[in-house]
């Protein structure tokens, strides 16, 4: 499970997962944008591996802190 992204300078190797991956992302992070998120999972499946990915709407980043989890109780969540 992928929460937070990875970090910029990391250049996994995706063909060595041994299973899925569940990523969970926040629409207004700037740190690891929906952009990174799509790309991320684009370039798990393109190794040949499953991932999934979910991106809540109007969160920021650390989604399930108390604060942002509220959010996604108040409508954020799909």
């Amino acid at each position: 499970m992928n929460f937070y992204g990875i970090h910029p300078n990391v250049k996994p190797d995706y063909s060595k997962l041994s299973g899925p991956v569940l990523g969970l992302f926040a629409e207004k992070d700037g740190f690891v944008t929906p952009q990174v998120a799509e790309d991320t999972d684009a370039a798990i499946k393109k190794a040949g591996k499953q991932s999934e990915i979910h991106i809540y709407p109007n969160v920021d980043h650390a989604l399930l802190q108390r604060r942002e989890h509220r959010r996604l109780q108040q409508g954020g969540a799909d």
